[in-house]
């Protein structure tokens, strides 16, 4: 394994629920794709694949990175986002012991939720708030391998459901942001006053204004 940690975005589909193209969507001046990044960089997960479809030019500008990988899901249009995270999961199978799950409509967990998982010792872990599973999930090798090989119905749900007993865990955390994500105009107005009220929610829009500035001053 080169790295211990990897990560997957899913960002291919049409956004149709929301009307607009929610990777790219500005939250505190930063496009939400942009905050679920950094976080994962801050945690030290240094092997990121994002899972591109629709817009995967406009996706790929946001961040030219060694740590990140654009892989294109060219059946975006035909599949679900399953078929995103079994690409990104291939991609890391050789590659990561451990590889984080994330739509890239959940941009406010915390850091310290990541590293919380990074700690518990399980197939795969899912962060949960107020008894709601959230995200990232955290898989390791072991239910990578039964994730990819799934051929039953029910998406993500449905494969976790294939693994064997007690190889999931649910983790609570004193997190809202895990489980929040933009689906709709009203959770992207949610997201926006959790973003004000929690400061530590805001210092990714603050890296990534630096970042834009230093690139464009080249």
């Amino acid at each position: 394994m080169e790295n211990e940690y990897g990560a997957v975005i899913t960002a291919a589909g049409l956004s149709s629920r929301m009307g607009e193209f929610k990777p790219l969507k500005l939250l505190n001046g930063a496009p939400l794709i942009e905050h679920v990044i950094n976080r994962f960089l801050r945690a030290g997960v240094r092997e990121i694949a994002v899972i591109t479809g629709y817009r995967a030019e406009d996706l790929k500008k946001i961040r030219p990175s060694e740590e990140i990988v654009f892989l294109h899901n060219s059946e975006y249009r035909n599949n679900d986002m399953f078929a995103s995270v079994r690409l990104g999961l291939e991609y890391f199978r050789d590659r990561c012991g451990r590889v984080f799950i994330t739509p890239s409509d959940v941009p406010l967990f915390r850091v310290s939720t990541l590293f919380e998982e990074m700690k518990t010792d399980a197939s795969v872990v899912i962060p949960e708030y107020r008894g709601r599973g959230g995200h990232p999930v955290l898989t390791d090798s072991v239910a990578i391998g039964t994730l990819l090989s799934f051929n039953g119905g029910n998406g993500l749900k449905g494969a976790f459901s294939s693994l064997k007993p007690g190889s999931v865990v649910r983790l609570p955390v004193d997190d809202p942001g895990c489980v929040m994500d933009a689906d709709t105009r009203e959770d992207f107005e949610q997201l926006r006053h959790l973003a004000v009220t929690d400061q530590e929610r805001t210092r990714p829009m603050r890296a990534y204004l630096r970042y834009r500035k230093d690139v464009t001053s080249q």
